[in-house]
């Protein structure tokens, strides 16, 4: 019982922490599946012709930056920038 009473604190900060873990998780796939999403729209307007050539490729490459920096993979190889 003592030791029960002990390890709650851990217990229940454990839990708060996959919590936190699990709805950030979350956050993280409903990013990714809008910008996915927002790509396949991209490519619709191409094939469509409603937007240029130039355009398609600058928006392209901020959401797949934004991809890149979801799945942790930036282009400074997590420095943060710095050297």
């Amino acid at each position: 019982m003592i030791g029960s009473l002990l390890f709650s604190p851990v217990s229940g900060l454990t839990f708060v922490m996959r919590e936190i873990a699990h709805a950030v998780d979350e956050a993280r796939e409903a990013d990714r599946k809008s910008i996915m999403a927002d790509l396949q729209e991209l490519h619709r307007q191409i094939e469509r012709g409603t937007i240029t050539e130039q355009e398609f490729e600058t928006r392209e490459a901020v959401l797949l930056d934004r991809l890149e920096v979801l799945s942790g993979k930036s282009a400074d190889n997590g420095t943060g920038g710095t050297v």
